[in-house]
């Protein structure tokens, strides 16, 4: 296997962890238990590497990965200490092992081990198949640091306007940043309006990307990316009525929130029920007019719902709005460019 970036590197030590848990299974069968032992320490060993590199931490020594895993994994409580426990356990017998004298195992430690070792790889294998869908994503190959230093940057910086957390003013924006192949931020365009406060700090944010973006002299034309941000107002026993759909489109990165806090419920947004409940309503009284504010405010906190833009086509329709017709029907079509709803969101055309 040729290594030539990091990337590589984590999916070769991945093999070689699920190489030595083969390798001991079929030596276990043949009751060689030292050798066990070794082969299941360094499948530990391997995936601890592998894990400790995809989190951006490096160790080039056996002590530094056990302590590294230990203060990262264990302490923090992503994995049970009593597997910390074990595979430091693990280490000693395998030392025991390779550099004692007359040293053997029993079947009931090695039952323990195998299990330890069972856990970890289905932990690391679960890992691994998330860290193979993060790299295809193009953000990771075009932005310094990836999708995840891009979202930091959102995080870090981003602001909701007070003249919008005042007006109530709730969505998930929808923007896009075309980028060059030379790396440069050549148009940024909004895509769901919340209001002109919000489209604005959106605007703020992606230029604070400028100069981060990787040149790609492979590509011949620009490319496009979608950025999601939600913005919230929120309050004690309230719940978010944004909606964050599972996206199958690979160029839309992963949605960032901000939310304005309130302690008072009578400052809190209506619910979507409540929208559309009343929408329904006007609309079954020929109210038209009266129903489009609802349905625009129900399309600001879900984009991506079809059916609320054939909603809106019937009030255009019944409204004489012709030209905002062939919007709606464009946005359905060809949310993105090429890319209709249904296939953003992976719903059957059937």
């Amino acid at each position: 296997m040729t290594i030539g970036s990091k990337d590589d590197y984590i999916k070769y030590r991945f093999h070689r962890s699920e190489e030595s848990f083969e390798e001991a299974l079929i030596l276990a069968g043949k009751e060689k238990w030292n050798t066990v032992v070794n082969r299941l320490y360094y499948s530990c060993f391997y995936a601890v590497i592998a894990l400790l590199l995809k989190n951006d931490i490096e160790t080039q020594t056996h002590d530094g990965a056990r302590t590294q895993f230990g203060l990262h994994f264990i302490k923090s409580g992503k994995i049970d200490r009593k597997f910390g426990k074990l595979f430091t356990k693990l280490f000693d017998l395998r030392q025991k092992g390779d550099y004692g004298d007359l040293f053997d195992y029993d079947d009931k430690l090695m039952t323990k081990i195998k299990r330890f070792v069972t856990f970890l790889l289905s932990c690391f294998l679960a890992l691994q198949a998330n860290f193979s869908q993060n790299i295809k994503k193009p953000v990771n190959s075009r932005f310094f640091g990836g999708e995840k230093a891009f979202i930091y940057i959102l995080q870090r910086n981003i602001k909701y306007p007070v003249i919008s957390a005042n007006n109530n003013s709730v969505g998930l924006s929808v923007s896009s940043v075309t980028i060059s192949p030379e790396g440069k931020i050549v148009d940024i365009s909004i895509i769901n309006s919340i209001d002109e406060s919000i489209d604005a700090e959106v605007i703020r944010l992606l230029k604070l990307t400028h100069g981060k973006w990787k040149k790609n002299k492979r590509l011949e034309s620009d490319q496009t990316f979608y950025v999601q941000i939600a913005f919230i107002c929120s309050g004690p026993g309230i719940e978010s009525d944004i909606i964050y759909p599972d996206l199958k489109n690979e160029l839309f990165i992963k949605p960032v929130t901000v939310t304005a806090y309130s302690l008072s419920q009578d400052n809190l947004p209506v619910t979507n029920d409540t929208l559309f409940a009343r929408t329904n309503v006007l609309i079954n009284s020929g109210e038209y007019e009266d129903a489009l504010p609802y349905i625009n405010e129900l399309i600001k906190r879900n984009p991506y719902n079809k059916e609320l833009y054939q909603y809106r086509i019937l009030i255009y329709r019944k409204t004489d709005k012709k030209e905002l017709i062939n919007q709606d029907v464009q946005k359905i079509n060809s949310f993105i460019p090429g890319t209709s709803l249904d296939e953003i969101t992976g719903t059957s055309l059937l």
